[in-house]
């Protein structure tokens, strides 16, 4: 097998490659190409924008694995042809390893570690599978199963060849000889010469097993956030100042201050927010908004939905995990004291998972698989929005004898946004969501590797969710139903734009009951739909604390306060208005 690996037919085959100097001449192209392969495939950082240059830096892994087939062959040291298919795997690993950590930093802004996130690979392969065309997911499989095959393969042979040609002194003193023409470039560089060569691979694996071994520490100081929030909500009876009234709490998936901040997204969808705001003050609401920090950014909307029902900021699987096992009082637990029940509303989930039946205090919950619908899918999204909000009404608020807590966690502005609902102005003839067969659906070119109408594509997701909550407020919310409205994370980078890289969202409130909008203009939102609110904004992890202390008589066992930075804000208007 190792034959197989190897250039000797070649030289079987043209005895005049057996020369000297054309044998020499070989080994210099060999090495010099493996090198110069091998790098290049280190140094591919797809889908991260970078210099070509970047690519043509010498990664000092491999001189350094070629150095020691080296000399292992020197020693005398026998590596069979299926060493070489391990080093082949094991050389993938690290190079899918890097893949996945260049995916994350490019659409989430975060590290991808293996211990805490391997779950995820599977649900990338799903996402693209439901947000793409067929054509193009097949497309995907070939070429990543050929990069796959490939890649061990010819790094494999490669090896393999390098190991074969150690038992020549010349391919020996030339491996030398390039092992110490990368000391002179390690030296210049540390000197402030050029930028020659780098060592990422190492230094993120280096990295990772540090992360690894830090597990421990992290667990038990999440251990103790989770038990800071309970000390300072502490046990009493909460939410008595909501007098019975129900409370929708509405996640928008991907609704981040990209939306408010990018210039052709503001410019798409600024008359969109003036349209609502005018429509719901004249429909009675009173309406007010600001800016959170989510603990997430371009995905794992979990968190954010963990981080507001828990009061435990989640920035990592660890932190999600430990809440699992732990299930601390969550706000549906609050709600539920206080004489509501909590329904939880997710239309995206479309399987079950252990431990559904609880979730963070939720028992009563709606799944995809439990929505009755009969419509098409939107790319990511089983469903359209509108439905989802036509139906819990129709089914759960309508039906209910006692006050409901309601949380949803709505889809339609999933990535990669190019498949949209039209909204259906008639929401009566919703019916089973098989009218949208007919409706149309707005259709964009922001897939994954052409996000060619990304602005515009997003800006149309974000007006359906503004115009489907505007919906359903004028045409259903008759009594003091307070509804909260909130953003679950900023969208990927390709949508942000890198100088628009904060975690903020967007956060609006609304009811007809004044009294219910105030406590939190008195926490610095401002009135109306259109949040303005400078850096830094609040944590999101500090809402469930704020939102128990505003809306109930008994106090909490630690006030939470106004958040300082706020506070301040607060404090600069007030000394602005008086001195005018």
């Amino acid at each position: 097998m190792l034959r197989k690996l190897t250039l000797r037919p070649l030289r079987e085959r043209f005895p005049a490659l057996q020369a000297p100097a054309v044998r020499y001449a070989l080994d210099l192209v060999v090495l010099l190409g493996f090198t110069v392969l091998l790098s290049l495939w280190l140094n591919l950082r797809y889908p991260i924008p970078m210099p070509f240059v970047r690519h043509l830096t010498l990664p000092l892994e491999v001189p350094l694995t070629l150095g020691a087939l080296v000399l292992a062959r020197r020693l005398g040291v026998r590596v069979r042809w299926w060493g070489f298919l391990i080093l082949g795997v094991l050389t993938l690993l690290v190079r899918l390893f890097e893949t996945a950590d260049n995916i994350s930093h490019r659409f989430l802004y975060r590290d991808f570690h293996v211990i805490l996130d391997k779950h995820l690979i599977p649900e990338f392969f799903k996402l693209l599978y439901d947000s793409s065309p067929a054509r193009a997911v097949v497309g995907y499989s070939a070429v990543f199963l050929v990069f796959v095959l490939g890649s061990i393969g010819l790094v494999a042979a490669m090896l393999g060849e390098v190991y074969r040609r150690a038992q020549f002194p010349f391919f020996r003193r030339a491996t030398a000889g390039l092992l110490l023409v990368t000391t002179g470039i390690v030296v210049s560089q540390e000197l402030g010469g050029p930028e020659l060569y780098q060592r990422e691979v190492s230094q993120r694996i280096a990295e990772e097993i540090r992360h690894t071994n830090r597990l421990p520490r992290e667990r038990k100081k999440i251990i103790k956030s989770i038990a800071d929030v309970r000390e300072r909500i502490g046990d009493g009876t909460f939410l008595d100042k909501l007098q019975g009234n129900d409370v929708l709490l509405i996640f928008v998936e991907s609704y981040g201050r990209t939306a408010l901040v990018q210039p052709r997204q503001r410019e798409l969808l600024q008359p969109r927010y003036e349209e609502m705001q005018k429509n719901l003050e004249a429909a009675g609401f009173h309406v007010a908004s600001d800016f959170m920090t989510s603990p997430t950014y371009g995905g794992f909307s979990w968190f954010a939905h963990m981080t507001l029902d828990t009061g435990v900021k989640v920035i990592s699987h660890l932190h999600s995990q430990i809440l699992d096992e732990l299930k601390p009082p969550a706000l549906a637990d609050r709600f539920r004291s206080a004489g509501y029940l909590p329904v939880l509303v997710m239309p995206g989930t479309t399987r079950s998972w252990p431990g559904m039946d609880d979730y963070y205090g939720f028992r009563d919950h709606y799944f995809s698989w439990q929505m009755g619908y009969r419509g098409p899918r939107y790319g990511w999204a089983p469903m359209a929005d509108q439905y989802t909000l036509f139906h819990i009404h129709r089914d759960k608020i309508e039906k209910s004898t006692q006050p409901l807590f309601i949380q949803v966690a709505l889809v339609s502005s999933h990535a990669p946004f190019n498949d949209i609902p039209r909204y259906i102005e008639d929401w009566s003839t919703l019916g089973d969501g098989s009218i949208l067969h007919t409706a149309g659906r707005e259709a964009y070119e922001t897939s994954w590797s052409n996000p060619e109408q990304i602005h515009e594509g997003y800006a149309a997701a974000i007006a359906y969710e503004l115009r489907v909550m505007e919906g359903y407020l004028t045409k259903f919310v008759k009594d003091d139903t307070l509804v909260i409205f909130v953003g679950d994370h900023q969208p990927h980078q390709q949508v942000t734009g890198p100088n628009n890289l904060t975690w903020s969202v967007p956060i609006h409130v609304a009811s007809r009951n004044a009294a219910f909008v105030a406590p939190f203009l008195r926490r610095g939102y401002i009135p109306g739909m259109i949040p303005d609110q400078p850096l830094p904004h609040v944590g999101m992890e500090r809402f469930m604390e704020e939102l128990l202390a505003d809306f109930s008589s008994e106090p909490l066992a630690v006030d939470p306060g106004i958040w300082p930075p706020i506070q301040e804000r607060l404090d600069a208007a007030a000394a602005e208005h008086q001195l005018r």
